[in-house]
């Protein structure tokens, strides 16, 4: 299967104190789940940001696909972020003053992008097309964000504790509209928690400590978010 990334030797270094990735190598593949687990301050978060050209590593490359990242300039990544990477966050990121529908229409990106009915109905959000971020509950919102970073149909979606702010119940309904759209779209999503849990709904899992990569495995087995129970 063809990677999408390939790190090799990437280092993030702030000061002597602070050495927030330490030489990791990874390869992730196109179309795969892949769950980065850790405690707060494992480096999981500013993976995420190199990944996602965010961040620039101090040291090593970082390639998307045979592109390297680590080199390009600030505008170039900004377009990179703008045409093949969706976000989701776990304060949801959404505008106050703007419609469901609104808010997911800040997502597109091009004329051809995905149909925004299409999108709220996949994620069940029909029904709330018209309402403000106050009058939808948490998960609500968090279709929502899923489907703005949707509609421009990227290559790749980061997740930054998508389930953070909500309960087992609805966020068992958050990871399973990412894992139908993984198996319906074949888009990669890269998911950073620190819930073990949520690693059995990964193709790939990855254990960071200490800037490090400690542990990384294929599930033989992966399970449906409904069967998910929270630790």
């Amino acid at each position: 299967m063809l990677n999408i990334y390939t790190l090799k030797n990437v280092k993030k270094i702030y000061n002597e104190r602070n050495v927030a990735l330490d030489g990791v190598d990874l390869q992730i593949k196109k179309g795969e789940i892949v769950v980065v687990l850790g405690p707060s301050g494992s480096g999981k978060s500013t993976l995420l940001n190199v990944l996602s050209g965010l961040d620039y590593p101090t040291s090593g490359t970082v390639c998307y696909y045979q592109e390297e990242l680590n080199n390009k300039s600030a505008e170039t990544l900004a377009e990179y972020r703008y045409r093949d990477v969706g976000f989701i966050f776990q304060s949801y990121n959404l505008m106050p003053t703007l419609t469901a529908f609104e808010n997911i229409e800040l997502g597109k990106t091009h004329q051809n992008d995905c149909d925004i009915y299409e999108i709220m109905q996949k994620m069940d959000l029909s029904e709330q097309k018209d309402k403000y971020p106050y009058q939808l509950s948490g998960g609500q919102m968090q279709r929502v964000a899923i489907a703005r970073s949707l509609v421009k149909n990227p290559e790749v979606i980061f997740c930054d504790e998508p389930t953070g702010a909500l309960d087992e119940k609805i966020g068992k309904v958050v990871l399973e509209k990412l894992q139908e759209i993984n198996r319906d779209q074949h888009t990669t999503i890269v998911i950073v928690t620190h819930n073990p849990s949520i690693a059995k709904i990964a193709h790939t899992v990855v254990k960071m400590n200490s800037g490090k990569i400690v542990e990384q495995y294929s599930n033989k087995k992966r399970v449906a978010a409904a069967e998910l129970r929270w630790v």
